[in-house]
């Protein structure tokens, strides 16, 4: 699973800075002369900082991504993944950005006058210490007027925006999708 600080935490360099501990901090190394006093700070410093990322880590979580690798005339394709809220409120995936589609859009399928059509909806739901999985078939994240060919193998670069704030960066390999759906060998004997 993947994480990615709130924004306005240790994603904003001007807000980071701005903490208290952490000022005081550099303005201690600036005027410390003592190397060995300087190694002392240092560590403490490293784990203030490491600390600080793990109070600061936001409360989604992006596992098992991949991207639909499509046929060589096709122009649109999908991204896949679960995604997991581990906070106390339910949170809203608003939109998504990728790195290889002039539109990126968040759609599902379902039934509509009798038929099973793909269509695009304004938000995916997470609840709160909860999970939301995105899959053929269901919700996805769909990539439109793709800019380049993918295939098996490559990396698609994905940012999907939540409505608490959170912005979360995903690399999601290309995968064909009959390797992603086949049967376990193990499970089905």
């Amino acid at each position: 699973m993947r994480s990615s600080p709130k924004a306005g935490a240790l994603g904003d360099a001007e807000t980071f800075m701005s903490l208290p501990l952490i000022r005081a901090l550099l303005v201690l190394a600036h005027n410390i002369k003592s190397e060995e006093n300087k190694m002392n700070l240092s560590k403490i410093t490293v784990s203030t900082l490491t600390i600080g990322a793990i109070l600061l880590a936001g409360d989604i979580k992006v596992g098992d991504p991949f991207v639909k690798e499509i046929a060589p005339n096709m122009k649109n394709s999908a991204a896949f993944m679960s995604i997991k809220n581990d906070g106390d409120k339910k949170v809203n995936l608003l939109s998504a950005k990728s790195d290889v589609s002039s539109i990126t859009e968040l759609h599902t399928h379902g039934k509509k006058d009798g038929m099973m059509v793909m269509y695009k909806v304004p938000n995916i739901e997470i609840p709160a210490k909860g999970e939301a999985l995105l899959k053929p078939m269901g919700l996805h994240v769909m990539l439109i007027g793709l800019t380049k060919q993918i295939k098996e193998g490559d990396t698609v670069n994905l940012e999907l925006t939540f409505d608490n704030g959170e912005s979360v960066k995903v690399a999601a390999p290309v995968k064909k999708l009959q390797n992603v759906m086949k049967p376990n060998s193990d499970t089905h004997k």
